[in-house]
């Protein structure tokens, strides 16, 4: 694994399949900063994702799944629509769109093996 380029990044963005969101400027851990501090990672993030691929980011990622008690209400003034903790397991009716649970997938095999579900 290795990181995108530019490029690819905006090729990435450009497919109606795939969305990028954001996740920061310096993958800090967001509850170890002042409000402040998180207010301007999280805004910088998505104004350079957004100059990068052209189009908005609505979606965000906390670094490490960690935020603190200010952390989601400053995505949400950020201007995004939802965001993902590490949390491990799936979104059920009535989540916080804030606090959103994921599950982890390794490559392709993994998330065909994650869609079947148990054998």
């Amino acid at each position: 694994p290795r990181p995108l380029s530019r490029e690819q990044a905006r090729q990435l963005a450009a497919s109606p399949l795939i969305e990028i969101g954001a996740h920061s400027v310096t993958h800090a851990a967001l509850s170890t900063l002042s409000p402040p501090e998180q207010r301007e990672e999280i805004v910088q993030s998505k104004a350079q994702l957004e100059a990068l691929v052209g189009r908005p980011v609505t979606s965000f990622a906390y670094p490490f799944g960690d935020l603190g008690a200010d952390t989601a209400a400053l995505v949400r003034e950020a201007g995004f629509r939802s965001s993902c903790t590490t949390e491990a397991d799936v979104v059920r009716a009535g989540a916080d769109v804030f606090r959103l649970p994921r599950l982890a997938v390794g490559d392709s095999a993994d998330l065909a093996d994650t869609l079947r579900g148990p054998a």
